[in-house]
């Protein structure tokens, strides 16, 4: 019930499926690929010092961590982009008068 729940405000809520996938892409990919295998490695290899190969799963860990921040970052910005770009043509559509309407394109008076 709770998840179908946060499933149902999410629809409700979220004009554009777009941005919970993003995020979801963004934190869940790089996570996976980069940040999980490398910590496992890190945990699980014998640790006999600093060795090529925990410096190399070191690297690809901050490289990880580095594009889960840059791609969270875009995602989030990129859908706060949309939200002012749709604002913007909102703010449009109640700042003008019917006259405005009539004027600019006389088939959009009649839908006001």
């Amino acid at each position: 019930m709770g998840v179908s729940g946060c499933q149902y405000a999410i629809a409700l809520f979220v004009p554009d499926i777009s941005v919970p996938l993003g995020i979801a892409g963004s934190t869940g990919s790089t996570s996976i690929c980069f940040i999980l295998p490398t910590l496992f490695y890190l945990k699980l290899a014998p640790n006999k010092g600093m060795t090529l190969k925990r410096f190399v799963a070191g690297f690809i860990f901050l490289l990880g961590v580095c594009f889960f921040v840059i791609s969270t970052t875009v995602t989030l910005l990129d859908a706060a982009e949309e939200s002012a770009d749709d604002e913007s043509e909102l703010s449009f559509l109640c700042n003008t008068t019917e006259r405005d309407l009539s004027t600019a394109a006389p088939d959009l008076a009649y839908a006001v």
